[in-house]
């Protein structure tokens, strides 16, 4: 067992991964990390396997905290609070 749930088989065709970083990329370049993020773990709700690397969603989670802190430091851990609490109850963060 993978420890992000059942390993792919030998038989299943995964994309391919500089196909994959490239999307990521071009994706991160966008205004809103968070929806990127959302859109990138949702496979892990289904069963799927991420199809990117751990270090890529950290880096939008890190891009999504610097918006919120530069944008408004005083409210920043008040709008940080209620990303995580929409996200964890509504699933996608845009309720």
């Amino acid at each position: 067992m993978h420890r992000l749930g059942t390993a792919p088989s030998s038989s299943t065709t995964l994309p391919n991964p500089s196909l994959v970083q490239v999307s990521l990329t071009n994706s991160t370049s966008s205004n809103d990390p968070w929806g990127v993020l959302h859109v990138n773990l949702l496979p892990l709700f289904n069963g799927e396997p991420l199809r990117v690397p751990i270090e890529e969603l950290n880096l939008l989670v890190k891009r999504h905290i610097s918006s919120v802190v530069s944008s408004a430091p005083s409210k920043a851990l008040a709008t940080l609070e209620n990303d995580t609490v929409r996200a964890a109850f509504f699933g996608n963060g845009h309720a």
